[in-house]
């Protein structure tokens, strides 16, 4: 099972840049590039993650594996099982950095860019998942949060098939109001089969990421 974002999150990112679709296989462990690089977290030197444009901590429970598949958009991304051996429970966490290249949208806020991103995010899922059957959508709510002094937006929803529902959330960070040409994009998602009912459910993980996330305002 895979997360449904991968179908649509990349194809945001084109939309807001020239990214290379084939970023989305790696993100899923398919077709790796040779600079891939994959590591199990450990001690505090390991938890720390350190691309060009942000940093952050891995949550420290342990039983993460850390993949970094290389490229422009610094994505890192983390996986966990939640269930027993054989169980497919999992969370998976992405970070990573997108580029505003259209001089109309460097001059909008970060407020207006979230809501455009969120509303192509919204129309992707229905028109690619939804109206497709291949899922059905509940949700999306949206809103804006802080975080250890950091200002998010963000959106919730869960996609459901017959055998799996995943709760998922996607926050966005921006450097500034405004004049932004790139942001971070953090994705959270639990794929939970319907069998087995276990959730993280407060999402602990991924309020360690956002808290511990450090955005590098300086750098174009």
């Amino acid at each position: 099972m895979r997360s449904r974002f991968l179908i649509v999150a990349f194809t945001l990112v084109g939309s807001w840049s020239s990214a290379d679709a084939a970023l989305a296989l790696e993100q899923e462990g398919e077709g790796a590039s040779p600079q891939r690089a994959e590591s199990e977290s450990g001690g505090q030197e390991e938890r720390f993650i350190q691309m060009e444009h942000y940093s952050f901590t891995v949550p420290d429970e342990g039983g993460w594996t850390i993949q970094k598949p290389g490229g422009p958009f610094e994505p890192v991304v983390l996986k966990m099982k939640l269930g027993p051996a054989g169980d497919p429970t999992r969370i998976q966490i992405q970070v990573f950095k997108n580029v505003i290249t259209k001089k109309r949208l460097v001059k909008k806020s970060g407020k207006e860019n979230a809501d455009n991103i969120f509303g192509l995010e919204q129309k992707i899922m229905h028109e690619q998942g939804v109206k497709m059957g291949l899922y059905k959508l509940h949700g999306p709510s949206k809103g804006e949060e802080e975080v250890a002094g950091k200002h998010f937006f963000f959106m919730d929803y869960e996609t459901e098939t017959a055998t799996d529902v995943q709760p998922s959330s996607l926050y966005l960070l921006f450097p500034l109001e405004r004049d932004n040409t790139w942001f971070l994009m953090v994705h959270y998602t639990q794929i939970v089969p319907k069998t087995t009912g276990l959730r993280e459910q407060a999402k602990t993980s991924l309020l360690e990421i956002l808290r511990t996330l450090e955005i590098k305002r300086d750098l174009p």
